[in-house]
This record gives structure tokens, sequence and C-alpha cells, in this order.
């Protein structure tokens, strides 16, 4: 995402005068809001330029465009721990489970499990996000899988 579109203001008009950048790919593969959760996320303001991307029409849960994977916003937001983009995304309609992530081609809570994004991971259980056997495997011994996150987050 362009300097310029990180003001509220500035993404706003940018909208109003081509509300087609709120689904556009500049780059082929990623949209803009894949872009404001990009790595290394966690940028000031960004549940409301979300807003205002969906405001506009921005699919929360657009794959990514490349070769390697499907993964939406949500998996970015999982895998660079960025928990106040994860609720933000989830509250905007982001599927919980949609599928095409980097690790075994999975869920968010696989990303954030995979990449140790325990944060995150904590978050995506709290609102639901089901483990998938691999998780669950690695959880034994443990009342629960969010016991086992809690554990290994130090």
């Amino acid at each position: 995402m362009g300097a310029e579109l990180l003001e509220p203001e500035a993404l706003r008009a940018a909208l109003a005068a081509d509300p087609g950048l709120a689904t556009a790919r500049p780059d082929g593969a990623r949209t803009l809001v894949h872009s404001l959760v990009d790595w290394p996320a966690h940028r000031v303001g960004a549940p409301e330029l979300l807003a205002i991307l969906v405001e506009f029409g921005a699919d929360v849960n657009a794959p990514f465009g490349g070769p390697q994977h499907d993964e939406t916003p949500l998996h970015w937001a999982a895998s660079a721990d960025d928990v106040v983009m994860v609720d933000a995304l989830l509250d905007a309609g982001a599927d919980l489970e949609a599928r095409g992530g980097t690790i075994a081609g999975g869920t968010a809570l696989d990303d954030a499990v995979g990449y140790e994004q325990w944060r995150a991971a904590a978050r995506l259980l709290e609102r639901g996000a089901v483990p998938a056997p691999w998780i669950e495997e690695r959880a034994v011994g443990f009342d629960s899988v969010a016991a086992w996150v809690r554990s290994v987050s130090g």
C-alpha cells in the first residue's frame, strides 16, 4: 500500500475517485487489504483503513493472487501475529476457516501455529477456529489446544 494511502482521508479520497481500487491488485497478486496486513504488519490506524476499504467494497476474503498459495488477509495477519487486525478482519467478515495457507494449505490458525505466532493463535482459538489434526497432536497431554498454546507462548 503506497504511503500516500496510509492516511484515512487520502485513502477515502482515492477510493471515491476510483472505487475499483478497493478490489484492485496493484502488483497483480495482493489486494490493498493484503498490503495493509503484509509483514511486518502492526500498522498504526490499520483497523480504520480496513473499515474504509470494506466500505468501498474490498473483499476481506480475497485470496492472494500468486502461484504459491491462496492466503487471505486473515492468514497474513495471523502469520504476522497482528492480533488487532485478526480481530478487525474477523469483525469485517473474514472467514475464520478459509484454507489456502502456506502451512499445509490450511487456515489462518495453521499459519499462526506453524510460524509460532502465539498471540494470533490464541485469539483465533478464542474466536472459534477449529484446530487441524496436526495441531491437536501437538497439544496431546493438555486440556485443550488453547492450553497448549498458552504453555508454549511463554
